[in-house]
């Protein structure tokens, strides 16, 4: 577990991943189900990480085939626990399941229909550990929320108007998720919140102006054709 941290803290995820893969023959020799549940999401979330690091299709499509197998391992565990907070966990594992089939699906359609559940199992997820008092993994699925939705769904959009839902969705989430970082004086989800909520804002202008500038030459092209 040392090292395994170690290696994260250098960004040198796949290494992270089998240390991680080593803790957990471990834990899976003393029977500890519940800590073997917590290793492979962690083992899930650095291959997941590693792929983002890959140099090729191949090497990335591997490590995301590894992330997805440790996720459908730890959901399959934590499936057969019967405590509340064990449910909503289970319910979080299986939209990081979704996330991962995304990357791997080339189709578009089904990519953004894939994205789509994401995000609704996600966020149903954050709400229920709100509800459940756990405001931490709160802040930190809805700081993920943001991230991740930077990365192809906010590109996948079909329409202006669903543009600007996806925006609003987010801005709500992230100005809700400072507020509660700011109660758990949580410095590292504050930042992340704060740096997500800015992205928004700045991006927002940018498509603002964009607008405004297409309308300018249509205005101008309109004027052209009745001269």
């Amino acid at each position: 577990m040392k090292k395994a941290k170690e290696h994260e803290k250098k960004y040198e995820w796949l290494q992270a991943a089998e240390n991680y893969k080593k803790a957990n023959n471990f834990t899976l020799v003393k029977n500890d189900l519940k800590r073997s549940v917590e290793l492979d999401e962690k083992i899930g979330f650095c291959f997941y990480r590693s792929a983002r690091q890959a140099q090729n299709k191949s090497e990335f499509n591997k490590c995301m085939k590894l992330a997805l197998q440790a996720y459908q391992s730890s959901a399959e565990i934590i499936g057969s626990f019967e405590e509340k907070h064990d449910k909503i966990r289970k319910a979080h594992i299986d939209a990081w399941i979704i996330y991962i089939q995304a990357w791997l699906e080339n189709d578009l359609k089904k990519k953004k229909n894939l994205l789509d559940r994401w995000w609704e199992l996600e966020n149903q997820a954050s709400k229920n550990y709100e509800i459940d008092g756990d405001l931490r993994s709160y802040v930190a699925i809805c700081n993920n929320l943001l991230e991740q939705n930077i990365y192809d769904r906010f590109w996948l959009i079909s329409s202006g108007l669903e543009q600007k839902q996806i925006y609003e969705e987010c801005l709500s989430l992230g100005e809700k998720a400072i507020k509660i970082a700011k109660d758990l004086n949580d410095d590292y989800e504050l930042a992340r919140s704060y740096a997500y909520v800015s992205w928004y804002h700045i991006f927002s202008y940018w498509l603002i102006e964009s607008d405004v500038e297409l309308i300018g030459k249509k205005k101008e092209k309109i004027i052209l054709i009745r001269l």
